[in-house]
């Protein structure tokens, strides 16, 4: 059952519950629910975005203490948190697991012919995702 929890930091959280019990709740790819607006429409925008992105697993425990409410998502919703992971999964991890992996061999490239610093790998790092989302 998709699952949306409201944090104490005013965070919301949407996704599948594994487990709750009276210290926890354990959610299945959970991502942050971002409300944003636009100066072009007066409608607003939901946007979706991995919570914990770079961990190596994929259910998150949340500790009771940390949430205010955690009740089910309207069908509506489930039904878009299921597209967005679905996109995600085929398309988003594994681009950036291979421009993670790219980065780090142009490093390792680079320190063999200069070294570089945290700020120049941080840059390649960021202009290779961005020319990749463009194409």
């Amino acid at each position: 059952m998709t699952k949306i929890i409201k944090l104490v930091n005013d965070h919301e959280i949407i996704g599948d519950l594994i487990h709750e019990d009276k210290d926890s709740v354990i959610l299945d790819n959970p991502f942050s629910i971002h409300y944003m607006t636009s100066s072009r429409s007066d409608r607003p925008i939901i946007g979706l975005l991995r919570y914990m992105p770079f961990a190596d697993r994929r259910d998150i425990v949340f500790g009771k203490r940390d949430i205010i409410n955690c009740l089910d998502a309207r069908k509506s919703m489930a039904g878009y948190y299921k597209s967005v992971l679905e996109n995600h999964i085929r398309y988003v991890d594994e681009n950036i697991d291979n421009e993670l992996e790219s980065v780090a061999e142009e490093e390792i490239a680079a320190q063999n012919q200069q070294e570089l610093s945290p700020a120049e790998v941080m840059a390649t790092f960021l202009s290779r995702l961005t020319n990749d989302k463009m194409h």
